[in-house]
């Protein structure tokens, strides 16, 4: 899979404050669509020599796959900890079971560090986790966890023990998908962090504690992982889903005490569903755009609020079986909640950022970083779609790639209301995953692009029923008074509004954008001599390619 990690931006206001996820769920700001996002460059220091016979020390691009990052801070640098391959080069498929390590394929976990705000991260080693005898460790270049593979990672102050706490996906050759934790008073150093210690294990029903978060509320941990359910047997069952589970951690708790022979817990044995975050046992289930998974990939505390980033789709796992023949439909969504991690989560807006693909899990792994006075959300994109490697027997396999980008969110608190453009659904429907879609999401869709909420169960029977094309079942919607009064078109005759804030209003309705000095004036020209009204300005915007760039496969159809 080939992801961009991505970043939300919040901009400053005219309050000179920046605008935060409050703003938000206000609609007073709103998030970037995937277009405007902004690549993040993971980078390693490699060794070059020039013409003249001279080595010297380059950054080389890590193209190889990337997966979810998590953040700390330390003065002005911000430091990134994720998951690669070790063992193998870097641009190899990493997938237990590749011959080529035989048979296991390890992640572990390395440090990265940016010096710019967090555009650029620069390589500084894997973590290389301490026992009980350090020097031996180092003697033997820290061989224990080798056969191990660790992924997943996410860091974060721990108040009860004055210490950080870097929770993980952990698997060893004799125990499946698990939840590790470890410890460290010196975080940025990769030698500084405790044996990992296995806190909740997979159970014997093929059930995985995945995506590991350590949450803080009111100076208390909890550990936040995904339930990944497989079913038993080796195929499709029709029972399998993905949802985020939570258990409380005891206070001044002595870690290590527990290993893969005696861990504090096994999956689903003390935990609890967190509310908002349960999902339908079903992988082929069309209830909604994330019915059979539901997994929280981070979560942040701000004025009051609980707000929670998580992967959604219809589908638990990134890519379907041959006998499945369904499409597997990822998105970014955010949740909000007034009472900490046992809270209802409430939807905010449907999907936040969506996939453009729907043959693996397209999107995925958003977190939150606060930094130089804005809020951002990195998340992974794949853009590329499947590769092909052959190994040694000539057998051909198939696997994905990820790298990263960011998006901002712009604040409208300062502008007239006509002028904003809400953005509560913010669903950009790709040409793939639209065609995916059953007949009443794609009525949800529309509505969400031209009015910003989902459609009534009337207009679902009433639109479903039309033999028109959903371009012209938008335009219809255009001509409405809801639509005027929505975005601050008067209802009367053209005339009795100025031609400028006409444009204004349809191009960033219809294109996510304002439109040009030049666009301006070309079609206030159309208006005041060719007798141009408001819908014929919506009839040429729903026709250009831009639209369709913007808004995908709808437009077309």
């Amino acid at each position: 899979m080939k992801f961009f990690l991505a970043t939300l931006v919040l901009s400053f206001s005219l309050r000179g404050e920046a605008a935060n996820l409050g703003d938000v769920a206000a609609k007073t700001a709103q998030f970037q669509a995937g277009h405007e996002s902004e690549e993040i460059l993971l980078v390693q220091m490699v060794e070059k020599t020039n013409p003249a016979g001279v080595k010297y020390m380059a950054e080389e691009k890590i193209t190889g796959d990337q997966y979810k990052l998590s953040f700390h801070k330390s003065g002005s640098d911000i430091y990134a900890y994720t998951r690669m391959t070790f063992g193998v080069p870097e641009s190899y498929p990493a997938m237990f079971g590749d011959p080529a390590t035989g048979g296991k394929a390890r992640y572990q976990i390395r440090i990265f560090k940016s010096t710019d705000g967090g555009k650029k991260f620069v390589h500084m080693d894997r973590i290389k986790f301490k026992t009980k005898n350090p020097a031996v460790d180092q003697a033997l270049g820290y061989p224990k966890y080798d056969n191990w593979s660790l992924y997943d990672v996410h860091i974060v102050y721990n108040p009860d023990k004055d210490n950080h706490l870097l929770v993980f996906e952990c698997q060893s050759p004799t125990m499946a998908a698990s939840l590790c934790v470890s410890e460290s008073k010196d975080p940025t150093n990769p030698l500084a962090w405790d044996e990992p210690r296995v806190f909740i294990k997979a159970d014997e029903d093929d059930r995985s504690a995945a995506v590991g978060i350590p949450i803080v509320v009111n100076q208390h941990i909890y550990f936040k992982y995904t339930v990944v359910d497989d079913g038993l047997e080796g195929w499709i069952e029709g029972n399998e889903s993905a949802y985020s589970s939570y258990i409380k951690v005891p206070s001044k708790i002595n870690f290590e005490v527990y290993h893969e022979d005696n861990p504090y817990s096994t999956v689903g044995k003390d935990d609890a569903v967190m509310n908002g975050f349960g999902s339908e046992k079903n992988p082929f289930c069309k209830s909604s755009w994330d019915c059979n998974n539901r997994d929280v990939t981070d979560w942040i505390q701000e004025d009051g609020k609980y707000y929670a980033l998580y992967n959604g789709g219809n589908y638990q796992r990134c890519v379907r079986t041959v006998e499945e023949a369904a499409s597997s439909e990822w998105s970014i969504g955010l949740r909000v909640s007034s009472n900490g991690v046992d809270g209802e989560y409430q939807d905010l807006f449907g999907p936040l950022l969506s996939a453009e693909r729907n043959d693996t899990c397209g999107i995925s792994y958003g977190t939150f970083l606060k930094t130089g006075g804005e809020t951002y959300i990195y998340y992974a994109l794949d853009d590329q779609g499947f590769k092909y490697w052959t190994d040694e027997q000539g057998k051909s396999h198939k696997y994905i790639t990820r790298t990263h980008r960011r998006v901002k969110i712009k604040d409208l608190a300062g502008k007239p209301w006509k002028y904003r453009v809400a953005n509560m659904c913010s669903v950009l429907m790709p040409l793939r995953s639209f065609n995916y879609l059953q007949d009443g999401n794609k009525i949800h869709a529309i509505m969400c692009m031209v009015l910003d909420r989902s459609a009534t169960q009337h207009e679902i029977n009433v639109f479903g029923s039309w033999s028109s094309s959903y371009k012209d079942i938008a335009y219809v919607i255009a001509q409405g008074d809801e639509f005027k009064t929505r975005w601050g078109y008067s209802t009367r005759l053209a005339s009795t509004t100025p031609n400028k804030d006409v444009i204004w209003m349809v191009w960033n309705r219809f294109l996510r954008r304002p439109p040009t000095g030049y666009e301006t004036d070309v079609f206030n020209w159309h208006m005041s001599r060719n007798n141009w009204k408001y819908m014929d300005l919506v009839g040429h915007v729903l026709s250009t390619q831009e639209f369709r760039d913007v808004w995908g496969a709808w437009a077309t159809l």
